[in-house]
């Protein structure tokens, strides 16, 4: 049955419409290998001095998406606002800490976490007996949930529970409906009738099991009845049934290893402050949950058509440069947000804000900057320049070579090499950007190419992670609907 697919929700969708999924080299962008598996537990202090929080959490339209011009939803809202508190007490000359969000699968976010993978797992998880064996648990977020039947609109009435038996259920797997839908069967054993036949499906998350409801085929799941009273909103063909519950009074919160007391004691002191139920927890719950917005329309500020063409002009010239795709999304997301109309004040432009003057440099050669492709090609043919002249030494590691070509793509070469000799002074390392000549840049320039720098690794790890996870997701999905 045809699918009536709901818009993309991740840059990682909308990169799969642009063009097929291809495996560019990474011979200028081969960053560490983010997330870093096997580590040992950071408590706060640890994260405080490595000025870097990692949160593992699931990519769905209302909690953590790219939406337009930045990105968006519940936890990633909730998560900016600790990282504010948590830089509370640095001033412009410190280097802050950053927020990194790891896009994973949600029946992956406490195995991740518990390699040590991330320090926090988020994803609106229900709080479970059997997750609480393998991890703590922070004060809830969102409470006095209620997990409901949801169905196609022809899918009938059913006036009680009982009526449920024999019927098929889609569930994601590993998820908090499994032990609802397992006591539900226990209860229809029990009284003598069918059970309930239970499909876990492993990759997609609640809202790809409920456009595979909408779509038709006759199964039933269940859901949050927060999340099923939004998509239903979005899709048309959804039927809840707010009678039949399965679950009440459940908890949401996030996910710590036991060895993080202290990270563990810090997030509850903000939660109690942020929580749905607080001022700002209701504000962004009514933001995210309250209206359809942010499913319906995420792509304020630029428009679709031009972002698939960026996607795969990216593509394209990484191919050609042998350049990781998402590290130029990643650069470009950073100085335009994919607005190719954006002018500097110092006349730089399009998605790339490269200015005439450099892309006419005999080095780049690109006239026409103002159009897209122009655009794309010039500001790649800059970076790999740039890295190519100047960090090439064999002590600088690949992934700092990056670094430094990118700070220099926001400060000039030049400078950064100002820079490094700087940092050699402070008895620093030259060859390494983060903990070293950052700190160069910091005293020297201020926030701008420390922030900079940062911002582009964690949307690079960003763009990286969710393309995997969400290219999986959808074939799984696409799948799943030729077979109803």
């Amino acid at each position: 049955m045809k699918a009536q697919l709901v818009p993309t929700l991740l840059i990682g969708l909308l990169l799969l419409a642009a063009c097929t999924r291809d495996q560019s080299g990474d011979a200028i962008a081969a960053a560490p290998a983010d997330p870093v598996p096997a580590l040992p537990p950071r408590d706060l202090e640890t994260i405080r001095a490595k000025r870097e929080l990692r949160i593992l959490i699931t990519p769905n339209h209302t909690n953590f998406m790219i939406a337009g011009d930045r990105p968006r939803g519940f936890e990633y809202e909730l998560f900016r606002q600790y990282e504010r508190r948590l830089n509370k007490g640095y001033t412009r000359r410190d280097i802050h800490l950053t927020a990194i969000f790891i896009p994973v699968e949600g029946n992956e976010l406490l195995p991740r976490l518990l390699a040590g993978e991330g320090d926090i797992a988020a994803g609106m998880l229900t709080i479970t007996p059997g997750r609480l064996h393998l991890a703590d648990f922070t004060d809830p977020i969102l409470a006095d949930v209620r997990q409901i039947v949801v169905g196609h609109q022809q899918a009938g009435d059913f006036a009680t529970l009982e009526a449920l038996a024999g019927r098929a259920f889609y569930v994601k797997a590993n998820s908090g409906y499994l032990p609802s839908l397992r006591r539900l069967n226990h209860d229809l054993e029990t009284a003598g009738l069918v059970p309930v036949t239970i499909d876990t499906l492993e990759g997609l998350e609640t809202e790809d099991i409920l456009e595979l409801i909408n779509a038709g085929g006759g199964h039933l799941t269940v859901v949050d009845d927060y999340m099923a009273e939004l998509w239903a909103q979005v899709m048309p063909n959804l039927k809840r049934y707010p009678h039949l519950v399965l679950d009440e009074g459940g908890e949401i919160g996030w996910a710590v290893r036991k060895e993080n007391p202290s990270l563990l004691a810090d997030l509850n002191a903000f939660i109690a402050k942020n929580r749905k139920g607080t001022r700002m927890g209701n504000v962004l719950f009514k933001r995210y949950y309250g209206s359809k917005r942010w499913i319906t329309n995420p792509f304020r500020k630029v428009k679709r058509a031009d972002l698939e063409k960026a996607i795969s002009l990216f593509k394209k010239y990484g191919a050609m440069y042998e350049t990781d795709w998402r590290m130029i999304a990643a650069l470009a997301y950073q100085e335009s947000k994919f607005d190719n109309t954006r002018v500097s004040r110092a006349g730089a432009v399009g998605l790339m804000q490269i200015k005439p003057s450099t892309a006419a440099d005999p080095q780049v050669g690109i006239e026409n900057i103002r159009e897209m492709e122009n655009n794309v090609h010039a500001g790649v043919r800059y970076l790999v320049f740039i890295q190519g002249r100047y960090f090439k030494e064999d002590a600088i590691s690949t992934a700092d070579r990056l670094y430094f070509a990118m700070a220099a793509y926001n400060a000039g070469p030049a400078r950064v090499q100002k820079l490094r000799r700087r940092a050699k002074a402070m008895k620093l390392d030259p060859n390494r950007w983060f903990g070293h000549v950052e700190k160069a840049a910091l005293k020297d320039i201020g926030q701008e190419t420390v922030r900079y720098v940062a911002n582009i690794r964690k949307y690079h790890l960003m763009f990286r992670e969710g393309d995997t996870l969400l290219t999986q997701r959808e074939h799984k999905k696409r799948e799943l609907l030729r077979t109803e």
